[in-house]
């Protein structure tokens, strides 16, 4: 599984030049790794990496806890890539 979502990022990447992406999972131990490997090969590419809050656990550099949709959307706010108004939708 691993693998395949490392593969679909990478097409996405490739896909969209010069766009920048957050990618959003749960805090599974594979995904942290994952996580870490993401930041690894896309470091201009991926803007954050949000980890759905399960366990607690320390994240890779670059990601952002949460715990619902909410937290993402003030999160983008807090980094000017969203509008207030845009994140009272959510």
């Amino acid at each position: 599984i691993e693998t395949f979502k490392m593969h679909q990022i990478g097409e996405l990447v490739r896909s969209k030049p010069g766009r920048r992406f957050i990618v959003v999972f749960d805090n599974s131990d594979a995904r942290l790794q994952l996580a870490r490997r993401i930041f690894s090969e896309y470091p201009d590419t991926i803007q954050t990496v949000y980890l759905r809050e399960v366990e607690s656990k320390e994240l890779p550099s670059g990601a952002v806890a949460f715990h619902t949709a909410f937290d993402i959307a003030l999160h983008e706010v807090a980094q000017r890539r969203l509008s207030e108004k845009e994140a009272m939708v959510v």
